[in-house]
């Protein structure tokens, strides 16, 4: 079934993936023994890990997401009914793996090069991850593990498929939004993370209303 076999999609997350840790490796020698792998709001480093750590932790974590997100959709009881969008989620998968890729990318240059504004830099990749997530949810069929699962989505079919649509459009718009974040560094992450609770919220505040709505 499509489900059991490897789209084109995670054949290439896979490469991305290997992709990190041959970096991981040719950039070794040249890591601190200190490697800058956290950073605060003002997009400063303000944590260190090992080298080891900051050459393959984002890889290896990129990695089980990978393997997370490829297994979810054959454990799924509604799994037939995620065979009908899997393209839309195996470019999400791709789009998720390619994020981390990115940060991991802007780690090794901060460390090997020169300091950028972190905070900044990150936002065109999850704006490019928001948008594909949109996409995503605007094709998500009924199911218990991908999309916007709250009580009322989960109770009812149409509740669910009205939701995600809406709220596909919401998240895709947001991503839009999201990249004028670029033009102010210092307030990059209140920026986004305003977004990310406005499309939240408003998902779960729809899903109740409209439940209420069809069922009074």
């Amino acid at each position: 079934m499509r489900y059991m076999k490897l789209s084109w999609q995670r054949w290439l997350a896979a490469l991305v993936v290997m992709g990190m840790f041959t970096a991981g490796v040719a950039s070794y020698d040249q890591l601190p023994q200190q490697v800058a792998s956290h950073w605060g709001i003002d997009g400063q480093a303000d944590g260190y890990s090992s080298r080891f750590w900051g050459a393959f932790g984002l890889p290896l974590l990129n990695f089980a997401a990978f393997i997370i997100l490829s297994v979810v959709p054959l454990i799924d009881p509604k799994r037939a009914n995620i065979q009908k969008f899997m393209d839309a989620y195996d470019n999400f998968l791709l789009a998720f793996v390619g994020f981390f890729a990115y940060l991991y990318g802007l780690g090794l240059y901060y460390n090997l090069s020169q300091p950028i504004h972190l905070g900044a830099w990150m936002i065109p990749g999850l704006s490019a991850l928001f948008f594909v997530g949109g996409w995503l949810m605007k094709r998500a069929r009924y199911n218990y593990t991908i999309g916007i699962r709250t009580p009322w989505t989960l109770a009812d079919k149409k509740v669910w498929d009205q939701t995600h649509r809406l709220s596909g459009d919401i998240y895709k718009l947001a991503a839009v939004f999201m990249l004028a974040g670029v033009f102010f560094a210092d307030q990059a992450f209140w920026f986004v993370m305003a977004l990310v609770i406005f499309t939240t919220v408003y998902s779960v505040a729809y899903s109740y209303y409209l439940f209420r709505k069809l069922h009074s």
